[in-house]
Order: structure tokens, then sequence, then C-alpha cells
């Protein structure tokens, strides 16, 4: 996904861009990114050969 939600820090409750300049994954988790469809955690993948993204977190009970 390209976008998630901050959950605290300078952009809490707002949506940031995995482009955004300041966005690395240090930040991502101080922030404590989440995903605005099913709000679980996520994390920043960072690519030089495709465009940056947040994944979630490889969770092996994937109710919660």
């Amino acid at each position: 996904m390209k976008e998630a939600q901050a959950y605290q820090g300078k952009y809490c409750g707002q949506l940031v861009s995995a482009d955004a300049t300041e966005m690395n994954y240090c930040t991502c988790i101080e922030w404590k990114m989440i995903c605005p469809e099913c709000l679980q955690w996520v994390h920043l993948r960072k690519s030089e050969i495709i465009s940056n993204y947040f994944a979630h977190y490889d969770n092996i009970d994937k109710k919660s």
C-alpha cells in the first residue's frame, strides 16, 4: 500500500505516503503506522527497483 495512517507522532491520525521524504523504517516504528483498512500494524519497505510501500507484519494469527 502506498499510504498508511500514523497512530502517533507528528502526523497522528493522518495518512502518510511511503514516499514522504522523512519516512524511514525507524520513523515508521516511532509513529506506529497502521493500515487504514484493517487497522493492523505495518512497516515501510524501501526499494530502488520498485516504489516504496507499506507492508503488513507477518502475523501467524491473521485475526489479531
